[in-house]
């Protein structure tokens, strides 16, 4: 046998036991640090484009808006159409008094010269 103790063969094994178990508690507990730190980045992350994407959120139309938007659009287009058909008739009916007048002045200036040719003749 060896000269060393019992004893003492067991108190060097414990210490050499508890030096590998604090080691691997060390290393355990950095793993876990740096763990948490990365998780804590991505979340970090995750609530930064969250924060973009609900800043931007009242920049999009909804559906509803567009069709909204659509509607106004149809109601404003319909009233310059009915405008424009109108400024239309008008102009035509301007037109065709115009065509009128000018036909009635010269009927009654044909009309007045056929007299004066009659009366003169006569």
């Amino acid at each position: 046998m060896s000269d060393v103790p019992l004893r003492e063969y067991i108190d060097v094994r414990l210490c050499e036991l508890e030096k590998r178990i604090n080691q691997s508690f060390t290393s355990t507990a950095k793993a876990v640090e740096k763990a948490e730190a990365a998780a804590n980045e991505k979340a970090e992350a995750h609530n930064g484009l969250i924060r973009q994407m609900q800043l931007k959120e009242g920049k999009f139309a909804t559906h509803t808006d567009v069709e909204n938007g659509f509607k106004i659009l149809e109601e404003r287009m319909a009233a310059v159409d009915n405008a424009r058909a109108s400024r239309e008739g008008v102009e035509r009916g301007m037109s065709q008094l115009w065509g009128f007048i000018v036909t009635g002045v010269s009927a009654l200036a044909t009309a007045i010269a056929a007299l004066a040719y009659f009366k003169m003749g006569s």
